[in-house]
């Protein structure tokens, strides 16, 4: 049965890494997105990589003109092995669409904690 765990203090939670917890001998990355808290499996798909150790940055995108640039209101995880990259907001691979998505957990926030439905 899925339950509600409360797992820190909101501002224990960072905005450009993952603060990295156990709960239930799963290991779940959470990181501040766009005003909410985004909770995720510390676990890249692909080779069992700690996925939340990788770079978070702006999403990449091409432009009218064909040239990459920065999405700033969309940022993606890069696995610290193989660099497969995810958005964080929805775990969707961003290159290939056949690629597994990351595991994401809902949370809420309620008295300046955070809990997350495991």
């Amino acid at each position: 049965m899925r339950q509600w765990i409360d797992v820190c203090d909101v501002k224990d939670v960072p905005k450009d890494t993952f603060k990295i917890i156990q709960v239930k001998n799963k290991s779940i990355g959470l990181i501040w997105d766009m005003g909410s808290i985004v909770a995720l499996q510390n676990y890249c798909p692909h080779e069992g990589a700690e996925i939340c150790r990788g770079k978070v940055r702006p999403r990449v995108v091409v432009s009218e003109t064909g040239k990459p640039k920065y999405h700033c209101e969309q940022r993606v995880i890069a696995c610290p092995w193989h660099g497969w990259e995810f958005s964080i907001t929805s775990g969707a691979p961003e290159f290939d669409a056949r690629r597994p998505t990351l595991k994401l957990y809902k949370s809420k926030v309620f008295d300046g904690r955070v809990s997350i439905l495991v």
